[in-house]
Order: structure tokens, then sequence, then C-alpha cells
């Protein structure tokens, strides 16, 4: 889900692509599954109500990937209507990637936007920076590879 907004990114960091919420793991799929995943996705996301209010963030937080070989500096998302609405459109997600064999959001759901990466391990503690996001979720987007399919 697409967020816009103005910030700073410490040092040492490298920006992520494209600021976005995830509703799901990084998957790996196969190439014969793609289409057949994908119409899924669709038909199961098609009558989920995305957030209308604003939304906010609550604090920083620090992820790291499943590796462990990637550290994100992510802003979480307060608690609220949206993020029920949001956890809402991550159980049919699961509930379609299940069928697939493929992994499941975290549980407990955790959900954050990424604002910058390094390899090496940091501590959260000692960062400070200012911030201005608006989140506007109108889409839902899935990136196979080099190419992104609208979902809703």
């Amino acid at each position: 889900m697409v967020v816009k907004g103005e910030y700073t990114i410490p040092e040492g960091f490298n920006r992520v692509d494209s600021l976005h919420l995830s509703l799901s793991r990084t998957l790996y799929v196969k190439e014969m599954h793609k289409e057949l995943l994908l119409k899924q996705l669709e038909t199961a996301l098609s009558g989920v109500e995305l957030p209308t209010t604003k939304i906010s963030f609550s604090k920083l937080a620090k992820y790291s990937n499943d590796e462990g070989t990637c550290h994100f500096l992510a802003l979480d998302l307060a608690e609220g209507e949206s993020a029920g609405q949001l956890e809402k459109a991550i159980q049919l997600i699961d509930s379609v990637l299940k069928g697939f064999g493929l992994p499941q959001y975290y549980d407990p759901p955790s959900l954050h936007v990424s604002l910058g990466w390094r390899v090496d391990d940091w501590s959260l503690s000692t960062f400070y920076f200012e911030f201005s996001l608006n989140a506007v979720f109108d889409e839902i987007l899935m990136k196979c590879g080099n190419k992104i399919h609208k979902l809703r």
C-alpha cells in the first residue's frame, strides 16, 4: 500500500525504493503459480474496505529480514480502526497464500512503513529524526520481480 511523505534518512541508511505498508511477507512464487495467485488475491480483496481516516504512526521501530542480513528503520502504525481494517486484508491475503503453501504474515501482525535499511546491525536508541507522512491507502499492489500488479 503506497505511502507518501517527507523525511530525512539518518546517515548510514539507504532509502527504501518506495514507501509502502506491507500486507504480506516477501514471497517466492513459482512462475507457474503467479497468474492464479494474482487472480485469487484480486478476488479475495475485491470487497475490502481500505482506511479512509487519517492514519497515525506511533513510534520508530527496528525490523530485520527473516535471514537477519538486513535491518530496517520503520514507523509502526498506531492501533485503531485503520489497523483493524488492514488486519482484515492481511487475513484474506493469508487465506489465499495458505492455499499455495506460502508463508503467512507475522503473528501478531506488525503494521509498519519501512523508511530505510542497512546491512550492519544498529541500535534504535541512537537515532532521532523528523518526519511527516500521509498514508494514502487507495490501492493494493503486488510486486512480482520487476512488475507491479494492481490487486485493488
